[in-house]
């Protein structure tokens, strides 16, 4: 047992008001003396209580008021049932609880039993706790179905995390993740499995995919904004705000990355074949201090060169991963709502604006809900609202979501228009139909992991929420009449863009092509069919490495025999030696390029050079193997930095 104060506390404080030393309230037979007794034990017990947090319930769940307990912690057991994994529960979860019984996630399961209560009112649902499986699988998801031990639960919704997931102090640790997730798992259970947008892309904080995909990831992603402000998260986890390394850190990755895109010569630079080592963490940083920024609704600045290439892949990479310029131009209204990235951030600003959370309703709307008004605060109250909006109707996107949150609360609509505006966005009074096309011309990866295209998909965009970009993926068109479409846009049909200055009879009848083609690959769902291997992802980014590597070291043999003379064996093994060790530094680690050139100097230099000294005592010599080395690096230099 573990202690946790909740209704016990409550309990044992009104039975200790009782027990007092008044010799009129009756405590049977006993002496006062023994009633000192007991009234000591009860208030050290008390004491204790207090001290530990909280009320007795069993390891593994935090108990409410009434009901099931707020959250259950589970792991494997490795069998399935009925198709169905499994699950326990977690013989450990004291460090889990921890973190979740407080901050913004004990706030957001509070909500989850409040939607529980909901649910159970509206269509006699079986209130469930918050489960959370810490699991062997990588990445966080919210899933639906398992068997506890041996009772099922076909349709209940789970968050599964992986075992070794910090609970706090760093991004995207489980305080911040869980919270995310389990906002999925409200959506779906209010307003239903989302359709299907159009994009083809995995979705990240920078991609411009679709309305439905940027909402549902956008929405949950503001709770981990949510998570690391809270004023009652773990102190490790409020640190994360003002810990400027991680910024500088995050900077400097995506100033390498941006470089290494747009340099005229960037053969095999760290940002790229190093992606998936650096990308990840940095996403997570900018989940935080990007999006509470707001740069996701400005554009990118992609540079000229890249938009003129032949081919707009690596145009399209900057334009999907590098943060968007303050300084530059806010996106397009179809845009903004087809990044997730903006969409957090305009949710984020919504749950903390002081007009929405001061606008209470009656006591009949939060009896919907189980409680009464008075009980609920300010951040609650806007959430309580956003629900059941939800569950009225059924938004799956920003747009339907604004609208129809400004037809269930009209009292609200001149606060929701303010808070879009200062955001950047306008919703206008129509909005222009979907206008989705396949281009085959601008190939991406699956994932922005997928930086060689590995596992190439055709570029799907929606003309009517086209950047620049995208458009660069029509055959024919140029820089220059991709932002003539841009300006005249939105279109009411596909045929109106046949008036565009520029645009020529074969040029509109490939666009209509591409149309009928995104039809095709909608009906046959063929899109959906790639699976993510992580293998085929990581195959070319290591036989790139393997290959430079190589040449590196054949070219660094050559350099170090133009300075000093040895036997062949002697000259591959020093020219391998020198590239791999100057392409690790280049690879693994965030350096500066005199760092890559030195470091086979540092490393087998300085140590030749001074055996030299000491044996033949000649300084010619030492500056000659010192020489030797740093020419042999320089070939691994050469490749791993992006010049001009």
């Amino acid at each position: 047992m573990q202690f946790k104060m909740r209704l016990w506390e409550r309990k044992i404080h009104k039975w200790a008001d009782r027990c007092s030393y008044d010799d009129e309230v009756p405590l049977g037979i006993v002496s006062s003396a023994q009633k000192r007794g007991y009234l000591t034990v009860i208030r050290a017990f008390l004491v204790l209580l207090l001290l530990s947090g909280g009320t007795l319930v069993p390891a593994g769940a935090q108990t409410g008021d009434d009901g099931p307990p707020l959250i259950v912690i589970l792991t494997e057991t490795g069998r399935t049932r009925d198709a169905l994994p499994v699950l326990t529960r977690h013989p450990q979860p004291d460090a889990d609880l921890q973190a979740l019984l407080r901050g913004y996630s004990g706030r957001l399961l509070r909500l989850y039993r409040l939607e529980q209560q909901f649910l159970a009112r509206e269509h006699g649902r079986a209130i469930e706790p918050a489960y959370l499986l810490r699991s062997s699988n990588e990445g966080g998801f919210p899933r639906v179905g398992f068997y506890l031990d041996d009772t099922p639960k076909p349709d209940v919704a789970y968050v599964d995390l992986h075992h070794r997931s910090q609970p706090s102090g760093r991004f995207a640790a489980v305080d911040q993740i869980f919270p995310h997730e389990l906002l999925h798992v409200i959506v779906q259970h209010l307003a239903g499995e989302p359709p299907e947008g159009g994009a083809n892309q995995v979705h990240a904080i920078g991609v411009r995919t679709d309305p439905v995909v940027a909402f549902n990831e956008g929405f949950a992603e503001h709770a981990q904004l949510m998570a690391v402000d809270d004023p009652d998260a773990p102190p490790d986890t409020r640190a994360l705000k003002g810990d400027t390394g991680l910024v500088s850190l995050a900077n400097r990755e995506m100033a390498a990355y941006a470089r290494a895109l747009s340099a005229r010569w960037s053969i095999a630079t760290r940002s790229r074949l190093g992606f998936p080592l650096w990308f990840s963490q940095t996403e997570q940083i900018w989940r935080y201090h990007a999006v509470k920024a707001n740069v996701f609704a400005h554009e990118a600045g992609v540079p000229a060169r890249l938009l003129s290439a032949a081919d707009p892949y690596l145009a399209y990479l900057y334009e999907n991963t590098i943060p968007g310029d303050a300084s530059l131009p806010i996106k397009s209204t179809g845009r903004l709502v087809s990044t997730e990235g903006f969409v957090s951030a305009l949710m984020y600003r919504w749950v903390l604006s002081p007009d929405l959370q001061g606008r209470f309703r009656d006591n009949r709307f939060y009896e919907a809900f189980g409680v009464a008004r008075s009980t609920i605060d300010p951040i609650d109250n806007v959430y309580l609202k956003l629900f059941a909006v939800m569950a009225l109707h059924k938004p799956h996107d920003l747009v339907s979501l604004v609208r129809a949150y400004v037809r269930a609360f009209e009292d609200e609509a001149t606060s929701v228009d303010a808070l879009l505006r200062d955001n950047g966005l306008v919703i206008p009074a129509a909005l222009p139909p979907d206008i989705w096309l396949e281009s085959t011309r601008l190939r991406t990866g699956t994932t922005l992991f997928d930086q060689y295209r590995a596992m190439p998909r055709p570029h799907t965009f929606d003309l009517n929420a086209a950047s620049q970009v995208d458009l660069l993926g029509i055959p024919g068109v140029t820089p220059e009449l991709a932002r003539a479409i841009q300006q005249a846009a939105p279109f009411s049909r596909i045929d109106d863009v046949a008036r565009v200055q520029g645009v020529t009879p074969k040029m509109f009848g490939d666009i209509q092509l591409m149309v009928a083609e995104m039809r095709r690959s909608r009906a046959s769902a063929l899109k959906d069919r790639v699976s993510m291997d992580p293998s085929r992802i990581l195959r070319p980014i290591g036989l790139r490495a393997g290959v430079w590597l190589v040449a590196a070291a054949i070219a660094g043999a050559l350099g170090y025999r133009l300075v000093r003379r040895q036997r062949p064996v002697r000259l591959a093994l020093n020219g391998l030696a020198a590239a791999f060790v100057a392409l690790a530094v280049a690879w693994v680690f965030v350096s500066a390029p005199w760092q890559v050139l030195a470091a086979p100097a540092i490393v087998f230099g300085v140590p030749g050079a001074a055996w030299s000294l000491v044996r033949r005592r000649s300084w010619a010599e030492a500056a000659r193997v010192m020489g030797g080395w740093l020419a042999a690096a320089a070939p691994a230099w050469l490749i791993s930095q992006p010049l001009f």
